[in-house]
């Protein structure tokens, strides 16, 4: 298993799109911070970003169902009057734009280990195919963690460059945001990792990813759970789609209650069990 796992993690420090999509992070980090610091640093103190915190974090009590890319300005909005680079990093961690290239990097890693042989040769070395899996989900893990580093530290660096007022302390609510979101995306890479896995194709894998990223899939839910009412003439529980991984990801920000953070985790835990005996079993039946 362990060796597994090192030559899963020299796959990935040997990959071109690992770096590839680490350098299209920091970009994004750099436009983020200097799109925020036109409302930061306007004579009016917050210029264009003075609204209103976000006050729900129910999907349905929300205007609009959130599509595409969420990208949200109210998660500056704390109510300390100070802006952090977490705060910063939380507005691209919350939206779709960050989550779409790790599931884009996901289907390029596995589909990059099964077209050059990789994977066969590993099936042949091993007695179990479910440490194929566990050893993507790990590498998968050090790149997501690698993209918040790489987030984290742009931004901070950029904020320095383009903004005038930084705070620069780090608060408990800040670093349990970091984590919830670290263990969403490993569970979104999971099921990443199933859906191509189990396709074997990357155009139809980067088009259901797409579907899944942009929150489509809780859209068509939503639209189930509301026409089986009707037809049963009965109420359908639209709250459950608040347990769906996608809207955890979006309506997750840095001043949500606790118990928001506990529905988090708990959702993120299940994905991620759920996720990766799918993976499994889907490995252990089909031929490699």
């Amino acid at each position: 298993m362990l060796n597994v796992i090192r030559m899963e993690l020299y796959r990935l420090y040997k990959n071109k799109s690992c770096y590839i999509i680490l350098f299209m992070i920091a970009i994004m980090a750099l436009v983020n911070v200097f799109y925020i610091s036109k409302g930061l640093n306007s004579s009016d103190g917050r210029g264009r970003l003075v609204i209103e915190p976000r006050q729900t974090w129910d999907l349905l009590d929300l205007p609009n169902l959130p599509l595409g890319i969420n990208y949200d300005s109210r998660l500056l909005v704390n109510g300390t009057n100070t802006v952090t680079a977490f705060d910063e990093a939380s507005v691209l961690l919350s939206s779709s734009l960050v989550l779409l290239s790790t599931g884009v990097f996901a289907i390029i890693f596995v589909i990059g280990g099964t077209t050059s042989g990789f994977m066969k040769n590993i099936a042949s070395c091993i007695k179990k195919r479910r440490y194929i899996i566990l050893s993507d989900i790990v590498a998968l893990s050090v790149f997501i963690l690698m993209e918040f580093a790489v987030l984290l530290l742009v931004t901070e660096l950029a904020s320095l460059i383009f903004i005038k007022q930084l705070f620069h302390g780090i608060s408990i609510e800040q670093l349990r945001y970091m984590g919830l979101q670290f263990l969403l995306y490993i569970a979104y890479s999971e099921l990443v990792l199933f859906v191509v896995t189990a396709l074997k194709n990357a155009p139809i894998s980067i088009i259901l990813h797409i579907f899944f990223c942009w929150n489509f899939g809780t859209l068509l839910n939503y639209f189930i759970f509301h026409y089986c009412a009707l037809f049963i003439n009965s109420s359908v529980p639209l709250n459950l789609l608040n347990y769906y991984l996608i809207p955890n990801i979006v309506l997750l920000s840095g001043n949500a209650p606790y118990g928001i953070g506990i529905r988090a985790f708990g959702v993120s835990i299940a994905a991620i069990l759920l996720y990766g005996m799918f993976g499994i079993a889907v490995i252990e039946k089909r031929d490699i």
